[in-house]
């Protein structure tokens, strides 16, 4: 029966796939879709890019004043000509040196820190789009037992019809095997409707809109993966990493609180034209530095609160790395959990299931067994069934979370997309 089981799937999936005219996607194509057009991960791109320009503003200087000054115009006199002496020059203010190197290493942190920000983003992205793609082959995998199922009692009521008629029995039975095929029908309907539904949660997460009718391609079995915890341990999670060019940018803003301390340098250039004067053009120009005496007030406080800032953000630092941990801890466990359900139910469960229902069959069709031990073994191999779709489910959705908890990928899309179901 479980040969069986995989030709139908294979069948459905060509058949249902040819007759509703969709396009078949996989877990790769639909990765890459999410990458170009997420409006998410988009946003956060364009993020990353303006953080990129503003490292230029971040070391530029202020701009230049351009001044122009008359001396000795009389009240009755015209601005243009009736002066005494005319200044026309710039003037340009200068932090000190130190400074810019200091607004330009901030910049970066900011510019690293929304770049890791956008890696986590686009790794969180690729996981739901992992799950979520699993979750369809979990719907239809429980769609494909749910058409097997309705077959079977299909071709049991017309074998009880048959022996109702040989007067082999009474019409209990095929009324009661009548009942259970709407029950199955209904199933089958309420699960069509979950995997559509499903599909479009996937486009959602794609960033498609109007997008024409597609399904997934690839089968849902078992594939164990090997945990390595150093390896996991050693690598640093984005978020991690945000936190550090956090924490990077707190120390560049509390050396720039002490900077604000240095005098700042003002150049200015000049000429003078005085029209009485013989030459009547001259050149100039000064040097000056400004000293923050009223700002060692100000500054101390401003001082203060950026250290306390950098001591923040690096314990802010701390908690993220022991986040991290604890979510490799946690994701580690779930994985371990579903994987051993998973391998029970490989070993035991399931072809216990398929044996109980063809002796079932056989027993029922030799008048050995009565209808309802036949139903109790066609409700035990569904409930199996689901209950290891299930199952498969949880361990594949457990493992996306150790990738992303750990920021490794463990396991090759290409094995969901060949295989039969298991």
């Amino acid at each position: 029966m479980i040969k069986h089981f995989y030709l139908y799937a294979a069948g459905f999936f060509l058949s249902f796939t040819a007759i509703q005219g969709q396009t078949p996607i996989s877990m790769d194509t639909a990765i890459e879709q999410a990458l170009l057009h997420n409006p998410e991960l988009r946003a956060q791109t364009s993020l990353f890019k303006a953080e990129q320009a503003g490292f230029w503003a971040a070391i530029s200087p202020d701009s230049p004043r351009i001044f122009a000054e008359v001396e000795g115009v009389p009240v009755s006199g015209n601005w243009a000509n009736d002066y005494n002496e005319r200044k026309i020059g710039f003037a340009q203010e200068f932090d000190f040196p130190l400074a810019y190197w200091f607004h330009g290493s901030k910049a970066r942190a900011a510019a690293n820190q929304q770049r890791a920000m956008l890696d986590w983003t686009r790794s969180e992205l690729t996981s739901r789009i992992k799950k979520q793609f699993v979750h369809i082959l979990a719907i239809r995998t429980k769609q494909i037992n749910l058409f097997e199922i309705q077959d079977l009692t299909e071709e049991m009521l017309q074998k009880a019809r048959f022996r109702v008629l040989a007067g082999e029995t009474a019409p209990y039975d095929s009324l009661k095997l009548s009942v259970d095929r709407h029950s199955v029908a209904n199933k089958v309907s309420r699960i069509q409707r979950e995997y559509d539904l499903a599909l479009q949660n996937l486009a959602f997460l794609i960033g498609w809109q109007n997008t024409e009718p597609f399904t997934i391609t690839g089968q849902l079995e078992y594939h164990p993966v090997i945990f390595e915890w150093d390896e996991a341990s050693s690598s640093e999670h984005p978020l991690v990493q945000q936190a550090r060019f956090q924490e990077k940018q707190a120390a560049a803003d509390r050396t720039l609180a002490w900077l604000d301390l240095l005098p700042k340098v003002e150049i200015r250039a000049f000429r003078i034209d005085i029209p009485e004067a013989n030459p009547a053009e001259y050149r100039g120009g000064e040097i000056g530095l400004s000293f923050p005496f009223w700002g060692l007030f100000g500054g101390q406080g401003k001082i203060r609160e950026a250290g306390h800032r950098a001591e923040s953000s690096s314990w802010f630092r701390v908690l993220q790395q022991n986040k991290q941990h604890l979510q490799i801890a946690e994701a580690r466990t779930a994985f371990d959990t579903a994987r051993e359900q998973v391998e029970t139910m490989q070993k035991s469960a399931l072809r216990e299931a398929d044996e109980l229902v063809r002796i079932a069959t056989r027993s029922y069709e030799a008048g050995e067994m009565s209808y309802l031990d036949l139903t109790e073994a066609l409700r035990t191999l569904s409930q199996i069934r689901t209950e290891y779709t299930n199952a498969l489910n949880d361990y594949y959705v457990s493992l996306f979370d150790l990738e992303t908890a750990t920021g490794r990928a463990m396991i090759s899309t290409d094995l969901f997309n060949t295989g039969g179901t298991k």
